[in-house]
């Protein structure tokens, strides 16, 4: 795991948090200094291999808040301050899918799908069995015109979730979908 973390941590590149105020308020309220690169908090993380959520004692429910606060922007279609927020927390925890799939679904409603089916490939690497990832990277694909991409995730989706009830809502969104391309391929022959 230390491996892995630090690994993760050489290719982290702290430019994507550099102007981003609230992460600063974050690192404020975590540690109690904003120029965190340079403070000893960094230093000790990085000789340990410590996340940020490890270094700052951050239990399941803090992070529950955190991811709950960003899923808040979204449903307001705050989608700038909300991709802002998930950038922040796959800083602090980047090895909780949920930052991830919450930072792709802001990209997705801001027409940016590439670097949303990038974020989304990214968090599925830490839960490939969140069916919500395949239902958002069909979406992402059939949004740019990959139909046979956005097949494939649809058909994986519809397999992953055909034993288990709770997905009945996804697998029957996964399955129109795939009808749909399906007959959208049928009409161009």
């Amino acid at each position: 795991m230390a491996k892995l973390l630090a690994d993760f941590g050489k290719k982290m590149n702290p430019e994507i948090f550099k102007n981003n105020k609230d992460w600063k308020l974050v690192l404020e309220k975590l540690f109690g200094e904003t120029d965190f690169y340079k403070s000893a908090v960094f230093q000790v993380m990085m000789e340990q291999n410590l996340t940020l959520k490890e270094a700052a004692r951050l239990e399941p429910h803090h992070m529950d808040a955190l991811f709950r606060h960003g899923a808040n922007m979204m449903a307001v279609a705050n989608y700038k301050e909300a991709i802002m927020w998930f950038e922040a927390c796959t800083g602090v925890d980047p090895l909780d899918f949920r930052f991830y799939y919450g930072l792709g679904t802001c990209l997705q409603m801001e027409r940016s799908y590439k670097a949303a089916a990038e974020t989304l490939m990214y968090g599925m690497a830490w839960n490939a069995t969140y069916l919500p990832f395949y239902l958002r990277l069909g979406d992402c694909h059939m949004a740019s015109n990959e139909n046979e991409t956005a097949l494939e995730f649809f058909t994986t989706a519809i397999k992953l979730g055909a034993d288990k009830p709770e997905e009945a809502g996804n697998v029957d969104y996964a399955q129109r979908m795939a009808d749909l391309i399906k007959a959208k391929k049928k009409i161009t022959r």
